[in-house]
């Protein structure tokens, strides 16, 4: 086995085993080591490395422990711009003393998005491929029929609106969704599926708008039953000020529900807005509430095929596994 202090685990696949290292580490986010990364990657001998992301100092070291013995590539997602000036100067600072000198020694960047492309591109002028995220389709297997409207006692004719993810102050913002609810008639329900330290104030504020009755807090749900929930909803909103990708945009579209989300990077390269859901340009409630109660049925149902064939034909792992081999075999190359 290699390494000394690392765990290593075997999860099976239909084409073979695939081994994963954990590795102890020092540090915080973009700043840690990995203690005992380069006698692991001697002794695996690797015909290729993977390292992820700019404003890393991990991919810094592996980068250049590489060099040009073992092709390198780099998965990128989006990155903020810097509106307080202290730490857009320490970003300026980071990307001469680390990312410049990670990226001059990769072959080629692999971007989840076109955000992300430009964005490492801007840093420095790497050949770059897209390659999404994938759906894996196997996780919802087998599903787990609930029927929501009974389980949360509402009534047949209810319209179920529904927010994934979790319920935190990262870039996300699920309070904004009581707004919109507060200008939907009464038959509109929210569900919100995720926790996290939000819970309570999204309680409160809905109790605080009297809508605690169409407001629903089921808390994490499994995958197997993620299929069911996203069935029963009309439509499924994405208020992120920041998202690197969005699965739960993916998600939401594999199983026929168009999305509505602000304008982040991910949902940008996913949603075609007006053909398989809607792009919203900010947070103005009363534009996302005409939005919803102004799509007609068949527009919505119309959408939601739409969103289905195209996460089915395009964003399936068996869709983008094969831009990430295109990704290796361009770098071993």
């Amino acid at each position: 086995m290699a390494g000394d202090n690392h765990q290593q685990f075997q999860i099976p696949t239909p084409s073979g085993n695939v081994d994963i290292y954990t590795l102890p580490y020092i540090g915080t986010k973009g700043l840690s080591l990995f203690l005992g990364w380069k006698r692991l990657i001697t002794e695996l001998s690797p015909d290729i490395i993977q390292i992820h992301d700019v404003e890393n100092l991990m991919s810094n070291c592996v980068a250049r422990y590489a060099n040009n013995n073992i092709p390198c590539v780099m998965i990128c997602g989006v990155h903020q711009a810097a509106r307080n000036p202290i730490t857009h100067f320490a970003k300026r600072v980071f990307n001469n003393l680390i990312d410049i000198p990670t990226l001059k020694r990769i072959k080629y960047i692999g971007a989840k998005t076109q955000e992300a492309a430009i964005y490492a591109n801007k840093i420095h002028r790497t050949p770059t491929l897209i390659t999404p995220i994938g759906l894996d389709e196997d996780r919802f297997v087998p599903e787990e029929s609930i029927d929501w409207r009974k389980k949360l006692s509402l009534c047949e004719d209810a319209r179920l609106l529904l927010y994934v993810g979790r319920l935190n102050n990262d870039g996300r913002n699920p309070l904004f969704l009581l707004d919109i609810l507060k200008f939907l008639p009464e038959q509109y329900h929210l569900i919100y599926a995720g926790s996290g330290t939000l819970s309570q104030s999204i309680e409160d504020y809905a109790k605080s708008l009297q809508l605690q009755n169409r407001t629903h807090l089921v808390g994490k749900i499994t995958q197997k039953q993620l299929p069911s929930l996203y069935r029963s909803c009309e439509f499924a909103l994405m208020p992120s000020v920041y998202e690197i990708y969005g699965m739960a945009t993916i998600e939401a579209m594999y199983f026929g529900i168009p999305v509505i989300s602000t304008a982040s990077a991910g949902a940008k390269s996913i949603i075609s807005s007006g053909i398989n859901g809607y792009i919203v340009n900010g947070f103005n409630h009363q534009e996302w509430a005409s939005l919803i109660k102004n799509c007609s049925d068949s527009l919505r149902l119309e959408m939601g095929t739409n969103a289905s064939n195209h996460i089915r034909e395009s964003l399936t792992w068996s869709a983008t596994a094969t831009k990430f081999i295109d990704l290796y075999n361009r770098a071993i190359k």
